[in-house]
């Protein structure tokens, strides 16, 4: 084969650039050469300069640093480009973060730098190849099609010309019997291959550079060659993601979810920091003398547990071992004095933690022990020696630029309908479900017979069978009792995915602040009432009395509103008139269906009630199972992913709208349980007692929260380190309980605030009157 585009680059630095250079020029129908099966190693292969004579173009990649080696003559890169230069080639130089030309280069390459260069950029990448492509001599391959003139054939050549065909339709025959065969075959493979490994996938930071991603993906290929050991493992690197699929056997004991994503994605930038305190020092790795993982017992440890002691012979989770793992933290004499003069002698409360700049709700950390030599320890009695030399090497490393977004999926072996004595109704094949589809992997909160398991299948089936859309179900292989579920959104929405592994059946009829009532199992029915539908529903025998009275009560109040309740999900509205005709009848009409956003349900629709019906009246599922994984495929925007709005969603946007008019620096998020948390994005400076309490009022009025049934619970944040805390919760009708603290950096900034915002309080009727403090006071 012939090639008009010539590759040259560096294997450290260059190679992964190289590649993706290579795949997108390939894509637009260039011949491109480039060199990695030798993996560029050992004598220089002479046939390389064949290769570049006759190719027109020469791209060469210059990582920083990438022409240093070049006073070499024996330099690969110098031996590539100085032939180029000689035959006369159209030299394209790729520039990536931090190349700098060298003052002084060799004699065969002073020209290089007059040739027109190309600055490289991850997030402009698409537009790096059109420049590239603008610059080149090739063009890209062409093909043709022509069209041929009719001939007349005798009648020997008839009988010629039939012999072909039925030679070409025998051909034709063996060749879709053996694409079939290999179709088969990929099945297999596929389906083996689900069953068999954990598949990864990493999304750069918004934050990284093109430089820092390349950078990022030698620290993983790093990472992921301690972590595999000596199995086979899958790294496909695209533009700003990359897939991994790795074996399970590699994880041992690891528990992949919280581990993994801890050591394997993030950037692992340590920091020692004191519990209860803002005081935090960064560890660089050379302030790391020594660390080393092992197996025993520490003679004379002390380990403490926030402000108390015991030793290790007196905690309850070490006194039935006689040993466990532990690592031994060793730092510089210079580091040590540091850390003395930061947090003084006093190491009790000293933790080790990882990623507190990226994640600083959801950093990780070990608590730290101090041993009689002084060095520090910390247990770790859970691991596989894989992760613990991962940890090792992560800690005394340089870390990543910047973590990964992290999305996992465990094996799975699928169930297929063919071999079942009983399938649900749209139950298919897995590979049967196209895209855009959803896969749900949930696990259940109790422990499982093998006939509780067979029982959990069916009701998934039965659930997923009225949303009258293909799905596939299968076991998850890692996780005991696990359930796999791939099916299309556009029938779900995020409730839903809840619901679909909720095990109560009991359903009830409630109001914010008075007991709920539960309904008569198997009560459901619908009525139609012209294009749309009503549910009704009947009180159980038992909670007729207390129904009676709860009416009397609310019918009283302001908030006479009742809802059908399930899960702590609001499934339907119950309208004053229904309630007040349930009394004596205590049979109750649901006329709006609000979970999903809608005011009524029509016949397209109709579906939803189905699934309501299903797991009202059907059967009960043997144990909660919780969503522990979820994965979008052919979805470009996930947040987008189900038509189906939830009356939360909704919620959550009218309460964004008015709360940011207000306070145009906040954010709103309003959780599925019933937790609003509006973080103010202001500073301590901006965030005077004065303006808080104002806002609070204002946001307490925008929530109307004595009647508000979506929101239970309120937080009010001054930004997103938390740097003010303000809580109110309705568990009163007309009265909330209030809980608010200050973390400052600065202790006596801190006494003078509380002082005045204290004051502020007992002076303000809003909160003397409406709101009374928690068991310890304001």
């Amino acid at each position: 084969m012939s090639y008009d585009i010539f590759i040259s680059y560096r294997r450290e630095g260059g190679d992964t650039l190289a590649q993706l250079i290579y795949d997108r020029l390939t894509d637009r129908g260039y011949r491109v050469f480039l060199d990695i099966e030798s993996l560029r190693s050992g004598k220089f292969n002479e046939k390389l300069l064949s290769v570049i004579e006759e190719c027109k173009d020469v791209v060469v990649i210059l990582p920083p640093g990438g022409l240093d080696r070049c006073s070499n003559e024996d330099d690969w890169v110098y031996l590539e480009l100085s032939h180029a230069i000689k035959t006369g080639k159209n030299i394209l130089p790729v520039m990536m973060k931090g190349f700098v030309w060298p003052d002084k280069l060799p004699e065969n390459l002073r020209e290089l730098p007059d040739f027109n260069g190309i600055q490289d950029s991850k997030d402009y990448f698409d537009a790096v190849i059109d420049k590239m492509t603008s610059l080149l001599r090739s063009r890209p391959v062409m093909f043709h099609k022509f069209r041929k003139t009719n001939k007349k054939y005798d009648f020997r050549e008839q009988i010629a010309r039939r012999k072909k065909t039925i030679l070409f339709v025998l051909c034709c025959f063996l060749a879709i019997a053996a694409g079939m065969g290999a179709v088969c075959w990929k099945k297999y493979e596929k389906r083996k291959q689900m069953a068999e490994n954990v598949s990864i996938v990493l999304s750069a930071s918004d934050k990284m550079s093109a430089a820092e991603y390349y950078d990022a993906i030698d620290i993983l290929k790093e990472r992921m060659e301690i972590l595999a050991g000596d199995s086979k493992y899958s790294m496909d690197i695209q533009k700003d993601e990359i897939d991994l699929l790795i074996p399970l056997e590699c994880f041992g004991g690891i528990d992949i979810q919280e581990y993994l994503r801890a050591y394997l994605s993030r950037a692992v930038k340590l920091y020692l920091q004191e519990q209860n305190s803002d005081r935090i020092l960064e560890i660089q790795p050379d302030d790391i003398e020594n660390l080393e993982y092992q197996e025993g017992s520490v003679d004379g440890l002390v380990l403490t547990e926030y402000f108390s002691s015991y030793t290790a012979e007196e905690n309850p989770s070490l006194a039935e071992m006689d040993s466990y793992h532990y690592f031994e933290l060793t730092f510089t004499e210079e580091f040590q004095q540091t850390i003395s003069d930061i947090f003084g002698n006093d190491t009790d409360s000293l933790i080790l933690s990882q990623d507190v700049e990226e994640n600083p709700d959801n950093y990780y950390y070990y608590r730290l022990f101090m041993g009689k030599s002084g060095n520090f320890y910390f247990i770790d009695n859970y691991q596989d020696d894989a992760l613990a030399e991962l940890i090792l090497h992560n800690y005394t490393s340089e870390p990543m630029p910047y973590s990964f977004y992290f999305d996992i999926l465990l094996p799975v072996e699928w169930e297929y309908p063919k071999e079942l004595k009983e399938c649900g109704v749209n139950q298919c094949n897995e590979e049967q479900i196209k895209d855009p589809c959803v896969i749900l992997q949930y696990q259940p909160a109790d422990d499982l017979t093998e006939g509780n398991e067979k029982d959990a299948f069916a009701v998934f089936r039965k659930r997923l069978d009225t949303l009258e859309t293909p799905y596939a179900l299968g076991h998850t292989v890692s996780a005991e009792h696990g359930i796999t579920v791939k099916v299309a959104p556009d029938r779900l929405n995020q409730e839903m995915l809840e619901w679909l592994g909720v095990s109560s059946n009991s359903i009830s009829v409630q109001n914010k602040f008075y007991p709920s009532v539960t309904l008569e199992k198997g009560s459901f029915s619908f009525e139609k009432k012209e294009e749309s539908y009503l549910l009704s529903a009947s009180i159980s025998s038992y909670s007729v009395d207390e129904w009676k009275t709860t009416v009397e009560q609310v019918l009283e109040s302001e908030n006479t509103d009742f809802y059908l309740g399930m899960t702590d999900q609001i499934v339907a509205r119950c309208t004053e008139e229904s309630v007040k005709e349930s009394v004596d009848t205590g049979k109750v009409y649901l006329d709006q269906l609000t979970v999903w956003g809608m005011d009524e349900i029509t016949e397209e629709y109709r579906y939803l009630l189905d699934f309501l019906e299903e797991l009202f009246n059907g059967q009960t599922m043997p144990s909660r199972f919780w969503m522990e994984n979820i994965r979008y495929e052919g979805v470009e925007n996930s947040e987008n992913a189900f038509p189906l709005v939830s009356s939360v969603s909704v919620e959550q946007e009218r309460l964004e709208k008015e709360i940011t008019q207000i306070c145009p620096s906040a954010q709103v998020r309003l959780s599925e349980e019933g937790y609003l948390t509006v973080w103010l994005g202001l500073k301590k400076e901006e965030l005077t007692p004065e303006r808080l309490l104002s806002l609070i009022k204002q946001i307490y009025e925008i929530i109307d929260f004595s009647h508000n049934l979506w929101c239970r619970n309120l937080y009010i944040r001054g930004d997103q380190d938390n740097t003010t805390g303000f809580f109110l919760n309705t568990d009163r009708y007309e009265t909330h309980r209030m809980v608010y603290e200050f973390v400052f950096p600065k202790d006596s900034f801190l006494e003078e605030y509380d002082a005045e915002f204290a004051g502020l309080l007992k002076e303000d009727p809003f909160f003397t009157e409406t709101i009374i403090p928690d068991e310890s006071g304001y």
